[in-house]
Parts: structure tokens; C-alpha cells; sequence
């Protein structure tokens, strides 16, 4: 399942933005403070919310636990999109129609941050061959996962809290000074991350696994292993005999070891390949609860769970 805000909330955006008509804070004094944060993944709002005071404001336009493939955005979050002082999201394809909306449409006060743009991506196919498909996957984008690698999400603390320091120090030089420490805070917790990855994941290296999706690749190759995802949509009916054929196919022939479901995709086929397969089931949650470091050291864990287990097979 690709976690995205689909074309499908288009049309609530544009009757959003309609009837806030001249109601958004695109005249308001102080175009040069802040005061509100949105984040449209929690990811991205676990990367920032430590960037900044619990004074200032800090959403979600997709909640923890809310299904954000064909999530539809309410007229309050629209407005609340609008109000924003600087809205951060993904780019790479990951919001669809709804960045380019919100560019088209963005109040003079606002500004936009776009994670792919403010790091070295990768947005090339080069970003794309970090991962194979099996079964049914879509290759239509490159991983825009960037949110699970820790080295990416360094330099997106890095540029972000530079932008929010640029933009508060006249008006608020205070919480510019602020920033900044909490940036160095950050910065050494994602270390920290980084660190622990690498020396646990070590073991590991050149193994391969299977996902639902490709929420991963980027993260598994960063640390010397493979990914091999199933198609977004394979599962919701049942696995047909073709998709479990091929997928049975990729573990046998790439040396599969373990595979990871997704708490918000349909789980049907993955169990099935792991049964016949006889590997070993963990699971991986590529949203989290909108704080970073827990979604990390919690899949971190469920890694290393599970390819120990796998390792102990005969």
C-alpha cells in the first residue's frame, strides 16, 4: 500500500479553499512568524515537532492510524492546510494532486517545504533500482520512502530547521536560538538511530526480504541489504494462484529470508508466501504514531527479530 493523499481529495480541496474564499490568513500581519506547522505524514511530523516549542502548533493533515492511500481530506484540514505558516511534505509523488493544489494555492504567508527537494533524494531511476518488484509491483514512481533512512532525514532536519531559523530570526530571534539547539538535540538522536542501525543490521548484510510495498528499500539498502516488494493491492480479494506463484518464485530464486507485513495493507498474500515458503513473519510500520524515533527502533527491532529467527532456521 503506497501511503499517499490521492487525486480523490481534489475536488474536497478546491471546494475547501473556494468557501474559505478570503477567510486565510494570506493578508495577516507577520507573514515572517510562526505559529503553525503541518505536516501532511506523521513521519514528517515526528521529524519536526522536536524542532520546535510546544507553543507553536505542530499537525498532521493524516493522522496516526488513518489509512492515508485514498485518504480524503476534510474541509477543516484544508482550512487548516491554508493556515499553516509553513506546510512540510513529502514530494516524490507521495501527495499526489494535493501538493501541486496546495502550491497553486498557497496564501502569501505560507510557505512550502518539500523533503525531496530540500535532500539529496535521489529522484533519479538510479533511486528507483534500489529495489526490485515481485509479483504485480508498480513501478511507476522511485522509493519516496525517504523518511526511513536516517541519513536522509539528517540532512531534511538539517535544511528545514534552517529555513524555519531564516524565517523567525527578525521577528522572533528568540526562537531562531531555539531551533537551533533543538536542531543539534535532533541531529545527535538521529545519529543515534543511524548508529544503532548499522551495528544491529550488520549481521545481516546482503540478506534479502520481502514487503508489501516498497516502504523500505531505501532504508535496507543504506544498511547492505535487499527488498523485494509485492504489488500495493495484491491481497485485498485474496492472493489469485498467479500473484502466489510469482511471488513464490522471487523467494526461491533472490534467497528470501523473512517477511514483513504492514499494519495498514491487506495481509493475505504475505502470510500465504511465508506458509509455503516456510520463512519466518514480522512487521514493519512505514507511518508510525508521528514520533520518528519510536517508528524506527520499533521496526528496527522487528528487523532483528525476525532475521534472527530466520537465522536459526536449519
Amino acid at each position: 500500500m503506497h501511503s499517499r493523499l490521492t487525486v480523490a481529495i481534489i475536488s474536497t480541496l478546491l471546494a475547501g479553499l473556494f468557501a474559505l474564499g478570503g477567510c486565510g490568513r494570506g493578508e495577516a500581519p507577520g507573514g515572517d512568524r510562526l505559529e503553525l506547522v503541518v505536516a501532511t505524514i506523521p513521519p514528517i511530523r515526528g521529524l519536526i515537532r522536536p524542532l520546535l516549542p510546544e507553543t507553536i502548533g505542530v499537525v498532521t493533515l493524516v493522522e496516526p492510524g488513518q489509512n492515508a492511500h485514498g485518504h480524503r481530506l476534510t474541509p477543516a484540514q484544508v482550512a487548516t492546510a491554508r493556515t499553516a505558516d509553513v506546510l512540510f511534505a513529502v514530494g516524490m509523488g507521495m501527495e499526489e494532486g494535493a501538493l501541486e493544489q496546495f502550491q497553486r494555492d498557497r496564501p502569501a504567508h505560507q510557505q512550502i517545504a518539500v523533503f525531496a527537494e530540500l535532500v539529496d533524494a535521489g529522484l533519479s531511476a538510479d533511486a528507483h533500482a534500489e529495489h526490485d518488484h515481485a509479483a504485480g509491483e508498480r513501478a511507476s514512481h522511485a522509493d519516496m520512502h525517504v523518511w526511513t533512512d536516517p541519513v536522509l532525514c539528517a540532512e531534511f532536519v538539517q535544511a528545514a530547521s534552517a529555513m524555519l531559523i531564516e524565517r523567525v530570526h527578525a521577528a522572533q530571534p528568540s526562537l531562531a536560538a531555539d531551533i537551533a539547539a533543538r536542531r543539534d538535540a535532533m541531529l545527535a538522536r538521529i545519529r543515534t538511530v543511524d548508529a544503532a542501525y548499522a551495528e544491529r543490521l550488520a549481521p545481516f548484510s546482503g540478506q534479502s526480504v520481502l514487503t508489501q510495498h516498497p516502504a523500505f528499500a531505501r532504508m535496507l539498502a543504506r544498511y547492505g541489504m535487499h527488498e523485494f516488494s509485492l504489488s500495493a493491492t495484491s491481497g485485498h480479494a485474496g492472493p489469485s494462484a498467479a500473484e502466489l506463484s510469482a511471488a513464490l518464485a522471487t523467494v526461491r530464486d533472490r534467497g528470501v529470508v523473512a517477511v514483513f507485513l504492514e499494519p495498514q495493507a491487506p495481509s493475505a498474500l504475505p502470510r500465504r508466501i511465508a506458509e509455503q515458503a516456510g520463512l519466518p513473519i514480522g512487521t514493519l510500520d512505514p507511518l508510525g504514531s508521528g514520533d520518528w524515533e519510536a517508528m524506527m527502533h520499533s521496526n528496527l527491532d522487528a528487523l532483528v527479530a525476525t532475521l534472527t529467527q530466520a537465522s536459526a532456521r536449519p
